[in-house]
């Protein structure tokens, strides 16, 4: 028997226009009106599409406009058909989260990668990787900030492991990176002198089926003048944004402004998903395209001159195929009040 669930990831947000929105992908979110709710409360892998159709019946629902639904779902990848659940219970829980994700040259000098200060917020899968990157790139001067505890989710083959399964994660990074490198020394990975070429990575932990960040994750930075990217993937997509520096870029909440103009309940959705837990569920080849597209962009910046205009870096998964999106300024945003007045 087949069962119905809603794919890893996707979460149902509950908006005020009277429409429950499945999922946050720009291009295959659904909405529905909130009276679909049971509907929505069948797929949790329990129930075939006969059993939904004939519960719903009952409460006076259209079977022609619920297939349709179903359809639509399925076609979108918010909803999976489980064929079989007994060899999910057999095999170990990282064993699992692997079968989901299943599914689903530098010319940097010598002294610019020393002198070059990296910090790295975030040590899921995705931020060890690029830590450890920038480590065999040259970069000796790497700080990492996590102090969330690793879990069978974070288990990876250049990563943490079963037996690191309830340390703090940027602990497990700098034991892994002494053991990669022994030149450096747990001082030089949480340095505290304040290097004059500093550039900060945000990697955080992703709660939805298409990259999300906390608009204000990167306000820190835009205070403190520090340049900083970000990076997120999921199980469908990741994104890399170009690097923003603060009075020459557009910031963080820019975009989130620019969002908002787009979809004034943009706001309500964010903050739901502020408060989902992650699961991570992104693809290895995925990963690893991401973290070599950071690699290239913090080199790229400790080079050259890059330019002010701030962009993601959109991977598609399957398929890896890229694609460019830029955001501009917002009227509504601060960011550039100091340097007018300045003016």
């Amino acid at each position: 028997m087949t069962t119905l669930s809603l794919q890893s990831g996707v979460h149902l947000i509950n908006r005020r226009d009277g429409f429950i929105q499945i999922g946050i992908h720009p291009e295959s979110s659904v909405l529905v009106p909130e009276a679909a709710a049971p509907l929505l409360a069948l797929l949790t892998g329990r129930h075939s599409r006969n059993e939904i159709i004939r519960q719903l019946s009952t409460e006076h629902f259209n079977n022609h406009e619920v297939n349709t639904l179903l359809d639509l779902l399925v076609t979108n990848n918010l909803v999976r058909v489980i064929a079989d659940s007994s060899l999910r219970e057999s095999v170990g829980d990282v064993h699992r989260i692997n079968n989901v994700r299943a599914n689903t040259s530098s010319s940097l000098t010598s002294d610019q990668r020393l002198t070059t200060e990296v910090s790295i917020y975030g040590a899921g899968r995705l931020g060890t990787l690029v830590a450890l990157m920038l480590s065999s790139h040259g970069f000796a001067r790497l700080r990492v900030f996590d102090s969330r505890p690793v879990t069978l989710a974070d288990v990876s083959s250049w990563g943490a492991s079963r037996v690191d399964v309830g340390l703090r994660r940027d602990q497990v990074v700098a034991t892994i990176l002494t053991r990669m490198h022994k030149d450096i020394s747990l001082r030089s990975l949480h340095t505290t002198a304040e290097s004059s070429h500093r550039i900060a990575i945000i990697c955080p932990d992703q709660p939805a089926e298409w990259p999300w960040f906390d608009p204000s994750s990167a306000d820190h930075f835009m205070s403190a003048g520090v340049p900083h990217l970000l990076a997120g993937a999921t199980s469908t997509c990741a994104a890399i944004s170009s690097v923003i520096t603060p009075e020459d870029s557009s910031c963080l909440r820019c975009h989130y402004h620019a969002l908002t103009d787009r979809d004034p309940q943009w706001p309500i959705v964010s903050l739901q998903l502020s408060n989902r837990p992650s699961q991570d569920l992104a693809p290895t080849p995925l990963l690893m395209s991401s973290a070599l597209e950071v690699v290239s962009r913090v080199e790229l910046w400790s080079t050259t001159e890059v330019g002010r205009e701030s962009s993601w870096t959109y991977v598609r998964w399957p398929g890896l195929g890229r694609e460019e999106k830029a955001w501009g300024f917002h009227p509504g945003c601060g960011c550039q009040w100091s340097s007018q007045l300045a003016a």
